[in-house]
């Protein structure tokens, strides 16, 4: 049963429905069409996004906005992952029909808020969804002032989400460049331009967050955080993690356990 949630301070957003959608290889989403708004969100895969007839190249990262009665299909290819949600809002609204997540992931890090809130029966379900369509109505409007998707930013985001598929796989340039279609040249110009460093660079630090986030959140081993994160042992993860944070993982630790 669909549920109307008020927006924040003058949103227009109303929510009806939302979750996470998984498409096998060559399972089709075919044309059709929505009596209310919908937003997707690629997470996994390539598939061809169409809108009216017209397909185009989704990356993971790639958001994809679709107001009421417009005819959209989705190509699986090799399959996808995304999350969508459904809301009533006027037709006039100020948003891209495309855009690119920004680089901390903060419309992901939404839609998955949104999605959990829709399932939670929670007494401060209503307000929280509430807040949730005001943080939506303002993140898309502030992305319509980016413009559409950035070729180089989706590359990145793409990326990213390969190397977070492979945690427990060693870093290698070459052979994410060949799973993206690219040159390692291309990947690298794109990682310094959206990243600021090189991609061997901040992918190793994306799974030292990771590494980070179970050491602190888990009672897992060293050993068995460096073997699911990539890393060759606990001593050569536990050298990265005093590279980042000037101190020893047992020490990150137990300041986190002193806070709970």
């Amino acid at each position: 049963m669909h549920t109307s949630i008020p927006g924040l301070h003058g949103s227009p957003i109303r929510f009806l429905a939302g979750g996470g959608f998984t498409a096998p290889p060559r399972r089709d989403t075919p044309p059709h069409r929505h009596t209310a708004w919908e937003l997707v969100y690629y997470r996994r895969g390539r598939p061809r996004f169409v809108v009216d007839g017209v397909a185009t190249q989704a990356r993971p990262g790639v958001v994809w906005l679709t107001p009421p009665g417009l005819v959209h299909a989705e190509i699986a290819g090799n399959g996808f992952m995304n999350w969508y949600i459904c809301f009533d809002a006027p037709p006039d609204q100020p948003w891209p029909t495309q855009t690119q997540d920004d680089a901390a992931g903060s419309i992901e890090r939404l839609c998955a808020a949104i999605v959990s809130e829709l399932a939670s029966t929670g007494t401060d379900r209503d307000a929280m969804l509430a807040f949730l369509a005001g943080e939506l109505d303002l993140r898309l409007r502030r992305a319509a002032t980016r413009g559409s998707a950035n070729p180089g930013l989706a590359l990145v985001t793409e990326a990213e989400a390969l190397s977070d598929q492979g945690h427990d796989a060693p870093l290698r340039l070459t052979a994410l460049a060949k799973r993206l279609g690219v040159a390692a040249s291309t990947l690298r110009v794109a990682f310094n331009q959206h990243r600021g460093e090189p991609p061997a660079i901040a992918l190793r630090r994306r799974r030292i967050r990771r590494a980070v986030d179970l050491l602190t959140r888990t009672d897992l081993t060293l050993d068995a955080i460096a073997d699911q994160c990539g890393f060759d042992s606990a001593s050569h993860l536990s050298r990265w993690i005093r590279l980042e944070h000037g101190c020893p993982p047992g020490s990150l630790r137990q300041e986190n356990q002193g806070k709970l």
